[in-house]
């Protein structure tokens, strides 16, 4: 079971979370559990065998280093795609890595991974990161996935939603 938004609760609110995760692992012991937490309010989790990890940013030298094999992997592979050729005028590796690198700091390599892939592809929404997201969502949905069915992954509510999907 994968549960985002543990972390967001106040512990109070955690308290029936946890218990319904302690239901769960008496009934299906062979339930994996993952889920968000900050390092403060770890307490319901810790006795019922979650195992805390933490993600982490990479160096600007590690994220500077990706974006050059990315740039690279990219010019001797995707770029070489039949779909790359007719759809947008590939720009210079370097010039993509340099306005990239502008604003490394303080992301995750998952974050930086769904950039790079956006600047890279053409087909990004935007800078920030939500907009990357919804950018790979849209890229990995079935062609013609009505947007209405991408929403529905998320709530249907949330202005992010009906503003990318």
């Amino acid at each position: 079971m994968l549960i985002d938004g543990y972390d967001e609760i106040t512990p109070t609110e955690q308290a029936p979370i946890s218990d319904f995760f302690k239901l769960i692992i008496e009934q299906y012991p062979e339930t994996k559990i993952v889920t968000t937490g900050a390092p403060e309010y770890l307490d319901g989790l810790i006795p019922l065998g979650f195992a805390p990890l933490a993600i982490t940013t990479w160096s600007t030298h590690q994220n500077q280093k990706f974006l050059e094999q990315w740039g690279e992997i990219w010019s001797q592979t995707v770029a070489k795609e039949a779909w790359a050729q007719n759809t947008i005028e590939q720009v210079d590796p370097l010039l993509i890595n340099v306005w990239l690198g502008a604003d490394l700091k303080h992301i995750s390599p998952l974050e930086l991974t769904l950039t790079a892939w956006g600047a890279y592809a053409g087909d990004s929404l935007g800078a920030h990161m939500l907009e990357s997201i919804a950018t790979h969502i849209r890229r990995i949905a079935p062609p013609n996935t009505p947007h209405c069915r991408i929403r529905n992954f998320s709530n249907a509510s949330d202005p992010f939603c009906s503003t990318y999907f």
